[in-house]
Formats: C-alpha cells, structure tokens, sequence
C-alpha cells in the first residue's frame, strides 16, 4: 500500500514539474513572440541584429523622441489656434504679428474696384480669405 501512495505522490510531482515546463515554455515563446514585434516597430538603424538589451534600449529611446514630437506638434498647435483667433479679431490692421512665425504677414485690405460701361455700373469687391463680409439689403 505504502509503495502505491510513493508512487502516485511521484507522479503528482512529476506531473506538476512537467506543467510548470510546459507553463514557463509558453512563456518564453510569447515574450520572444513580443520582442520580435516590438523589434519590428522600431526604424531599422543598422543591418545587423541587435542583442534584446540593445532592442530595449532603442524602443525606448525611440518611444522618448516619438513622444517629443508629439509634444512639439501640440505646441504648434496651439500657437495655430491662437494665431487663427488673433487673426480673426485683429481684421483692421494692415500687418499683423504672428505668434506662430517670427516675421510680419503682410496683410490683404479688401479693394472695391468700380467700372462703368455705358448704362451698366459694376463694382467689384475684392477681399482675402481672413475678411468675411456679410451684405445686408
């Protein structure tokens, strides 16, 4: 009886060895599966192959300047958007200041040019895309 209970014992414990060899082979075969793609996200800088230590070392520094560029692209942004609505309160000056550039744009007056032919009188209003104007009757 007693050489029964040692061998299922032994083969519970075998068993659970196997399981967990099985368990931490998976493993490794989807963390390996992980560093390949992550590798394969990165802009390829050299033709030979980099240790995993090195592979990390580039994701993460490649993750560091991706994020700067977002950053930087939010800037600008939100110098875009100021500079939009600045423009579109600012309509009675010739030369307005940019925030986003560091020069002056030059700015377009509307122009009404009028020619007459005869009985016919046309007036030809001439404005930029900054200038709305609305005609009331």
């Amino acid at each position: 009886k007693k050489n029964n209970m040692d061998q299922s014992h032994s083969n519970t414990s075998q068993t659970k060895s196997t399981d967990r060899k099985t368990i931490e082979k998976n493993r490794r075969i989807q963390m390996k599966g992980l560093y390949s793609e992550l590798n394969s996200l990165l802009p390829q800088t050299s033709r030979e192959p980099l240790t995993l230590p090195d592979q990390l070392h580039e994701a993460a520094k490649y993750v560091k300047k991706l994020q700067d560029n977002v950053e930087k692209k939010r800037e600008r942004k939100s110098k875009l958007v100021a500079t939009a609505a600045s423009d579109k309160l600012n309509s009675t000056g010739s030369l307005s200041m940019s925030s986003s550039v560091d020069h002056f744009v030059p700015r377009r007056m509307p122009t009404i040019e009028i020619q007459e032919t005869g009985l016919i009188l046309q007036i030809f209003l001439v404005t930029s895309l900054e200038h709305k104007f609305m005609f009331y009757e």
